[in-house]
């Protein structure tokens, strides 16, 4: 058996998912909003907040996207995905 995960990280792998879904079928608009509900502690928080922001820039949201990719870079700077935010900011 597996220990039980706990509700809130299960609903942000959820937003996550459908965030994803979204985003592979070219609605940003709904991309974006599940991407916005996955907290940022959560084990997914850096790839939602890359995903948004790609999401932002692809629907003509430049300024926003680069908003949330400086986000990114200054709240995660560990994460594998900074570097890439930190050029796209």
């Amino acid at each position: 058996l597996q220990p039980a995960r706990k509700p809130e990280a299960a609903q942000g792998e959820l937003f996550f998912l459908r965030g994803e879904c979204a985003f592979q079928l070219g609605q940003d608009a709904a991309a974006i909003e599940s991407f916005a509900k996955v907290p940022a502690g959560h084990e997914y928080g850096d790839d939602a907040l890359s995903a948004r922001a790609y999401s932002l820039a692809r629907s003509g949201k430049k300024e926003e996207a680069a908003e949330r990719f400086a986000e990114l870079a200054r709240a995660m700077p560990s994460s594998p995905l900074a570097a890439d935010a930190r050029l796209r900011a």
